[in-house]
């Protein structure tokens, strides 16, 4: 019996509840679907998503373009959200998971708390000036958190004390930000702070063409197992994000024991 298989039964045998953190509206079910729907019929689990806000316009370059491939180039971010939010809501009603979305905004509209003179003159000319995160491929996958966005991080870690301290003695789960999504980032160094017994899930679909960083894995001794369970229940639960699966479709064609396989990574010594 493996590490993860342990803690699943000795969950099972408590009823310890659960709380997957995700950073945003689909994560937890992209990435550890399958695992949730096992433990499901054990215990109570509850999907905590992080960044559930988009912005106002003027948006940048990487904005419109992300609203583009949505399908929502004519319409507004919070339009996006909105829907992004249903979506969700469907996929955890029929998984019978509890879920709470916390309002914050997500990185791709995340601004900064001061806007500068030259930000108040040329921000709607040049959105990016008043952006925390203001190019997709440098700043919102770069994996480090802009000087700017401590607030953010504090919020999460308040709301998350909070959150888990409601609910109980919880085991927690969060992205081990495999693809460097600094949202992702946040949500994993902020749980690895707060929760000392944190597992960590690898995020789908950055996976794929992402690993994890190596050096967390080392500084936190942890080792990965692998889970593979619940793979067409997960897939019907990740065909309700409708909005988000454009790219991920022909995955799905695969062998869905292969594509949705899942990760998780989970310390030596830990005791649950």
């Amino acid at each position: 019996m493996t590490n993860l298989e342990k803690i699943i039964l000795n969950i099972a045998e408590n009823k310890t509840p659960c709380v997957f953190i995700s950073p945003h509206l689909d994560d937890a079910i992209f990435s550890a679907g399958g695992l949730i729907l096992e433990l499901l019929g054990k215990t109570s689990v509850t999907i905590a998503t992080l960044f559930t806000k988009a912005g106002a316009p003027p948006y940048t370059q990487s904005a419109k373009m992300h609203l583009r491939h949505s399908g929502y180039a004519a319409a507004s971010a919070e339009d996006l959200m909105s829907m992004r939010k249903q979506e969700d809501l469907r996929a955890c009603k029929i998984a019978g998971a509890n879920f709470q979305h916390l309002g914050f905004t997500d990185a791709m509209w995340r601004k900064k708390s001061r806007i500068s003179l030259t930000g108040k003159i040329f921000g709607n000319i040049f959105p990016e000036i008043n952006h925390l995160y203001p190019f997709y491929k440098f700043n919102v996958i770069s994996g480090k958190p802009a000087k700017g966005d401590s607030d953010t991080m504090n919020g999460i870690k308040n709301s998350l004390i909070s959150l888990v301290g409601e609910i109980g003695q919880a085991v927690v789960f969060c992205p081990i930000g495999a693809g460097n999504h600094i949202d992702h980032i946040i949500a994993r160094d902020v749980c690895a702070e707060i929760f000392p017994r944190t597992i960590f899930w690898t995020d789908f679909p950055y996976h794929i063409n992402s690993k994890p960083d190596g050096h967390f894995i080392s500084k936190m001794s942890l080792s990965p197992y692998g889970w593979s369970v619940n793979s067409q229940r997960k897939k019907d639960l990740i065909l309700e994000y409708k909005t988000q699966v454009k790219d991920i479709a022909p995955l799905l064609n695969g062998n869905l024991d292969d594509v949705l396989k899942e990760t998780f990574y989970i310390a030596d010594n830990i005791n649950l």
